[in-house]
């Protein structure tokens, strides 16, 4: 919790260690064109609970949407 480091005083308890694995692969087929995907938070690690409140994280500072996917095409003219 952010406010156990600006005021370490605070009775609100910390977090412990948070990870999270992303992969992404990219292939150039040729000059033009480019694939690119991935998967974000590939473990589907669940954020942390926040301030002893089950249900309870900070969204701006956890990932909150677990494991997506993701795929592009690049294509030039």
């Amino acid at each position: 919790d952010v406010t156990s480091v600006t005021r370490p005083a605070s009775p609100a308890a910390g977090v412990d260690a948070y990870d999270l694995f992303d992969v992404t692969l990219a292939y150039k087929f040729s000059d033009k064109i480019l694939a690119r995907g991935g998967v974000n938070n590939a473990l589907d690690e669940e954020p942390p609970i926040v301030g002893g409140t089950i249900g309870q994280t900070q969204p701006g500072t956890y990932d909150i949407l677990g494991r997506y996917f993701y795929l592009g095409l690049q294509l030039g003219f």
